[in-house]
C-alpha cells in the first residue's frame, strides 16, 4: 500500500471488551494484553495523522433475549454490562465514536455505514477481536458496502476453535480468516505499514 488520505479513512476497532482479557473469562484471549498495548500506540498514531477513530462494542438491550448468532457464545445475562466494557486502558477520545453492536458484524443494526458515508470515508482499517467471527463479519460487510477494507494482521486475534471435528488453536485461526480476508474481501497489512501509507497520504 502506498498511500491512504486520512481525512477518507476510519480505524473501525472492533469489540476489545473487558472479557477477553479477563483470565476468569471464559472467552479469555491469552497475549490479548499486549495487543491492547499496541493497538493504543497504533490508535494514537493513526488519530494524530487525521484518520477517524470509531470503536466497537457487542451490547444486548435489557430484556432482549440473546439472539441465535450470539447463544452458541458463553454470553452472560447478570453481566450484561460489563460484558459491552471495553479492556482498561482503553479510552475514547474525544474526537472518537463508539457504535454498540447487537450482533457480529458493525454494520448489523447500526448507524455505522451512514457515519461512515457522512465523514466522507472510503477506506476502513479493521482490528481487533475476534478474526473469524466479528472481524471478519464488519471486513465482509464492509466490502459489500464498497469500503476499501485494510486488514491489519498484527493488531487482530482470534480464539481457538473446539467442535467435534474442529480442533484449530487461535493462530490457525487467525491465519486462515487473514488468508479469506486477503482472497476476496480486502487487502492484508500490518500496522506500520498502515501508519507510513496514512503519513504519506
Amino acid at each position: 500500500m502506498d498511500r491512504l488520505r486520512p481525512e477518507h479513512t476510519a480505524l473501525l476497532l472492533v469489540d476489545l471488551q473487558r472479557p477477553y482479557f479477563d483470565p476468569a473469562s471464559p472467552v479469555y484471549l491469552r497475549g490479548g494484553e499486549d495487543l491492547v498495548a499496541r493497538t493504543i500506540a497504533f490508535v494514537d498514531a493513526a488519530r494524530a495523522a487525521g484518520a477517524r477513530v470509531i470503536w466497537t462494542a457487542t451490547r444486548l438491550r435489557p430484556g432482549v433475549p440473546v439472539g441465535r448468532t450470539t447463544k452458541r457464545f458463553p454470553y452472560k445475562e447478570a453481566n450484561r454490562d460489563s460484558w459491552s466494557d471495553l479492556a482498561d486502558p482503553i479510552s475514547v477520545g474525544s474526537g472518537d465514536l463508539l457504535v454498540h453492536k447487537p450482533r457480529h458484524s458493525a454494520f448489523y443494526g447500526t448507524d455505522l455505514d451512514p457515519i461512515l458515508r457522512s465523514l466522507g470515508c472510503t477506506d476502513v482499517v479493521v482490528a481487533g477481536i475476534t478474526s473469524n467471527v466479528c472481524c471478519f463479519a464488519t471486513a465482509l460487510d464492509a466490502a459489500a458496502r464498497d469500503y476499501t477494507v485494510w486488514w491489519v494482521e498484527d493488531l487482530i486475534m482470534a480464539l481457538p476453535i473446539s467442535r467435534p471435528g474442529f480442533g484449530l488453536d487461535g493462530q490457525a485461526v487467525h491465519y486462515n480468516t487473514s488468508a479469506m480476508v486477503a482472497y476476496s474481501v480486502g487487502t492484508v497489512v500490518r500496522s506500520h505499514g498502515v501508519l507510513t501509507a496514512l503519513a504519506a497520504g
